[in-house]
């Protein structure tokens, strides 16, 4: 037996590398997979052994999921490893490899002392060697995983100790990263590395009551007077009930009350009842979104009345939250008047009672001293409450180096997770967010949804992947036969209620009883937002053809919009009306505002006109959403004549009627807070239209008289060539998820746009008619994305196999996968000077890239104008001088922006941004 060799070890390293040489067959050319023959207790050490640094991924182009049970046994081979290996090698070339000319461990008395210890040490505990599971023990191996990686990292960060080695031997572990001089004899790493771990997997279970916690939040816990966010008074009495078992059996809560009730504030009294006062309270909410993420820590911050060491918000971008924060400083005072986000109204939250802050401190362990020389990370674990992008906690699953995945991994131990609009990650996104939901429930933590246009499938997959998660949790305690069932919740403006799931069945059940209810109430409500589908005449199958009929149809609706829902000035004699045209891809986008900007237009009209996409340089970007900020928060609704660039833009034509038209991309349906009088909408999916909608009338909310939202038929891919997918990038069409038609009067039905609530996304058609219905199509695809066979590598796969073994399921479904891309940024070395195109490389340095891009001349016809200015040298000159920095840092920094990597030419201007002309 392996254990009793190891127990009787010596300094004789020639024998031994003798007989591992006769049981090797590398000698032959032939690598076999080295795991296949080891004992349970040999399979999983050799397993922490080979992805401590980094999980073992294949060179196959394709992977297919029925060979996840086997990969170890029949795939691993030393390949997925050492790339290296990947040639073919000489006889000599084989032999070199097992010569050792500075010796092995073997010839450490230290290390072989130290060896002997531990092995004799298992030898006594029978139940260690003798269970036959330890690599389906998710819990105990990815813990200890993640411990052997901290340790390794931790040590090799300090200094060499000549008192951990034997003097006789020269084996180094690694060197000084500042002198390169060899710093650690492998003997010493090896024992450091023991022993640090050791410690590092004693702490871990008091971990979470060392780091830092909130005890008492009284505004929490207060009731609020304002009548439509009393619903929250009951999911908190609801979710104060399940605190006791919670503990015990996990929490997997859906709340998925509509826009404007107040969702965000909602989410933290929900998890805070979960929570005993006296163990302290520490959560994490997680959003998809940069803008999302500042706004929900900034709300929470001000309205719950957080110290700086409270609340740790994170972006990973510093210029971004720069310039979040002078926006919200420069924002009027008028235009904040009577402003309500959601719950956190001031009027709500007057109270000033503080909370009791907790200065927990991690003790001596490498933790403590990792997070001490690792400040973004310590923020990352430390803070009770972290509000960040996604991004920040999915490496817990999703990295395939080692060291990336210890601190998102830590967080999820030690704090609760909000999942906020999980529904709007791209498909090719749900599988890594349910791998992340697994491995909260993995490591023991409380999981709120929340968004108000949850499918069924999503909720569904996210519950199974933590219910299989939180299972091993509880096995890893001693639960092997009861495992008690997760408690549920769920919540919106019409009901909580709780109960005690122990399967997918009956979530379900429970999930489709609250869907249904849900839509029957919003189906009694009279509709904000009501849609029409306008007819796109048929066109050559060109790019310019297909660009004028789609911009002649939302001019002419434009002008029908504008006379349905403007308002009227008497004192001016004027009639202003705002609206979004959104558009799915940003060079139809350009192209389509090129085509209306150049159109003649009615007499009496003005139209002035704001392009908004995400290619626009950083201080471009963020100028225009201040502006669009500040006019489009309209709970007063004649405070808009007030706002300094209408008055601006009235005084420039003599016309009565004024237009005003954001042309976007999908940028402006997801965590906008603005208020639209109508919109068109070039159609992608019912996701989009029923985000999109949700921006008409927000903050007043006036019933429909009349439709206030168009749908074009069609969209631009559509007219180019209908036989492919078009409803897709953005969209849920593909080559195996395809539409008959590609009209939306022939796959919609009227109940499905008339009026639009988020039924169709909560509420599925039963059966599902795939291929003849848009949003049975989409249900239809998430099903199969979540759910499909293992031969289709399913997300599934994830939770109900062994797959995280391997890094092979996240190479087949990464998160956020992207195409090769860089990034640019505008050069200004003086003022005055004209801003030149530089380039990143992925070696640090920037270059001229001015060659890669044509400035455009915008040609506007008459009674057209732009909607604001956003020259990008005077915002840099301006911000340099507001920073006291000087100019070639300000542009580096704010005027960047990210382009895939392409040879064609790209255009750009100061109005449309940075795009490629249609080909």
């Amino acid at each position: 037996m392996w254990l009793e060799k190891l127990s009787e070890v010596q300094t004789d390293e020639d024998k031994k590398i003798k007989e591992l040489i006769k049981q090797s067959d590398l000698l032959k050319n032939s690598v076999h997979c080295p795991l296949q023959y080891l004992s349970p207790v040999a399979k999983t050490v050799g397993w922490l052994i080979l992805t401590h640094h980094k999980l073992p991924q294949s060179k196959e182009a394709e992977f297919k999921a029925k060979f996840i049970e086997s990969l170890l046994d029949k795939k691993v081979t030393a390949f997925w490893n050492s790339p290296q290996l990947d040639k073919e090698w000489k006889a000599n070339e084989l032999k070199a490899v097992w010569s050792f000319p500075k010796g092995t461990p073997f010839k450490s008395q230290l290390w072989c002392s130290r060896a002997r210890n531990i092995a004799k040490r298992a030898l006594k505990r029978t139940s260690f060697y003798q269970q036959s599971n330890w690599l389906y023990d998710k819990y105990t191996l990815h813990l200890a995983r993640m411990s052997l990686m901290l340790a390794d990292h931790h040590y090799s960060s300090l200094p060499a100790d000549v008192n951990m080695t034997d003097k006789k031997y020269a084996a180094h572990a690694n060197s000084d990263r500042k002198t390169k001089k060899l710093k650690q004899k492998l003997d010493e790493h090896l024992i450091g590395v023991y022993q640090n771990t050791l410690k590092l997997v004693r702490a871990l279970p008091a971990l979470k009551d060392e780091l830092p916690a909130i005890t008492k939040l009284q505004l929490l816990k207060k009731s609020t007077p304002i009548k439509r966010f009393q619903w929250q008074d009951r999911a908190y009495d609801v979710a104060r009930k399940l605190c006791d078992e919670s503990q015990k059996q996990g929490f997997f809560g859906v709340n998925m009350a509509s826009t404007g009730k107040g969702k965000t504030f909602a989410n933290v009294r929900i998890m805070y009842a979960l929570s005993k006062p006296q163990d302290g309270w520490r959560l994490s909410i997680a959003l998809g979104l940069r803008t999302l993420t500042l706004q929900t820590g900034d709300a929470l911050k001000d309205r719950l009345k957080l110290a700086e060491e409270d609340i740790a918000v994170l972006i990973g971008s510093q210029a971004v939250k720069q310039l979040h924060g002078q926006n919200n400083d420069s924002l009027d005072e008028d235009a904040n008047k009577g402003k309500v986000v959601g719950s956190e109204s001031a009027d709500e939250l007057t109270d000033e009672t503080q909370h009791i802050f907790y200065d927990g401190a991690v003790t001596d362990s490498p933790l403590k001293s990792w997070l001490e020389k690792q400040p973004k990370l310590n923020k990352l674990i430390n803070a009770p409450i972290l509000v960040s992008t996604i991004d920040h906690l999915m490496p817990a699953t999703e990295s395939a180096r080692g060291g990336r995945q210890i601190a998102p991994m830590l967080r999820l131990m030690t704090s609760d997770l909000v999942l906020d609009e999980p529904d709007d990650f791209d498909i090719a996104d749900l599988p890594a967010l349910t791998r992340l939901v697994n491995w909260a429930g993995l490591l023991g933590s409380k999981v709120l949804l929340s968004s108000a246009t949850l499918p069924p499938a999503i909720v569904s997959a996210l519950y199974d992947a933590y219910r299989e998660g939180r299972e091993h949790y509880h096995k890893a305690r001693g639960e092997q036969e009861n495992i008690p069932p997760i408690s549920c919740a769920w919540f919106d403006e019409y009901r909580s209620f709780s109960d005690q799931c122990h399967n997918l069945e009956s979530f379900q059940q429970q999930q489709a009883l609250f869907a249904e209810k849900r839509a029957c109430e919003l189906n009694k409500k009279v509709a904000i937002h009501q849609a029409e589908i306008a007819p796109i005449n048929q066109c050559e199958k060109t790019p310019e053809a297909a660009i004028e009929v789609i911009s002649e149809a939302i001019q002419k609706n434009i002008y029908l919009l504008h006379q349905k829902h403007h308002i009227c000035s008497d004192e001016r004699n004027k009639k202003i009306s705002i609206g979004l045209v959104r558009m799915a891809n940003i060079n139809p986008l350009v192209a389509a505002a090129q085509a209306l900007m150049s159109l003649p237009v009615k007499q009496n009209y003005h139209l002035h006109f704001c392009i908004y996409h995400s290619q626009h340089p950083l201080i471009v970007r963020s100028e225009i959403e201040k502006q669009l900020d500040k006019v489009l928060t309209r709970n007063d609704e004649n405070s808009i004549w007030q706002q300094l660039v209408i008055q601006q833009s009235l005084s420039q034509s003599e016309a009565i009627h004024h237009v005003f038209v954001v042309i976007a991309s999908a940028v402006a349906e997801v965590g906008r807070d603005h208020d639209y009088d109508w919109a068109i909408a070039e159609p992608s999916s019912m996701r989009s239209i029923i985000q999109l909608a949700g921006r008409i009338q927000r903050h007043r909310c006036k019933p429909a008289t009349s439709d206030n939202l168009i749908l074009l038929n069609t969209n631009y891919k559509g007219l180019l060539n209908s036989d492919k997918p078009v409803f897709c990038r953005p969209g849920f069409e593909s080559k195996t998820f395809r539409l008959n038609s590609h009209r939306l009067d022939e796959i919609l039905k009227e109940s499905q746009y008339k009026a639009i609530n988020s039924v169709p996304r909560i509420k599925p058609n039963q059966p599902l008619n795939i291929n003849d219905n848009l949003v049975d199509l989409e249900h239809g695809h998430l099903q199969a994305a979540l759910f499909d066979s293992a031969a289709k590598v399913g997300a599934h796969n994830w939770w109900h196999s062994p797959a995280s073994w391997t890094y092979e399921l996240q190479r087949e479904t990464p998160f956020r996968k992207s195409i090769p891309d860089s990034e640019y940024f505008l050069r200004m070395d003086e003022a005055g000077d004209t801003p030149v195109f530089y380039r990143w490389h992925r070696n640090g340095e920037y270059k001229p890239a001015q060659a890669q891009f044509e400035v455009v001349e915008m040609e506007l016809n008459n009674c057209v104008s732009v909607w604001g200015s956003f020259e990008v040298q005077g915002l840099l000159e301006d911000m340099a001088e507001q920073n006291d920095e000087n100019l070639l840092a300000t542009s580096m920094k704010f005027s960047a922006f990210r382009l895939r990597d392409t040879e064609k030419r790209w255009c750009y201007s100061s109005v449309y941004g940075v795009y490629q002309a249609l080909s």
